[in-house]
């Protein structure tokens, strides 16, 4: 039981991992956006 446990555990582990990962890349794009389009609105053109 605890073998078999230990293999889902380490499946769900990469797929949260990934999940995470996915959710850090999408946040630091939503950042550099917001910064982006801010940096552009307070520049004079």
């Amino acid at each position: 039981m605890a073998k078999k446990k230990k293999k889902k555990a380490s499946k769900y582990d990469r797929m949260i991992r990934i999940m995470s990962l996915l959710m850090v890349l999408v946040m630091l794009i939503g950042l550099a956006i917001t910064l982006y389009i801010t940096l552009v609105d307070y520049l004079p053109h």
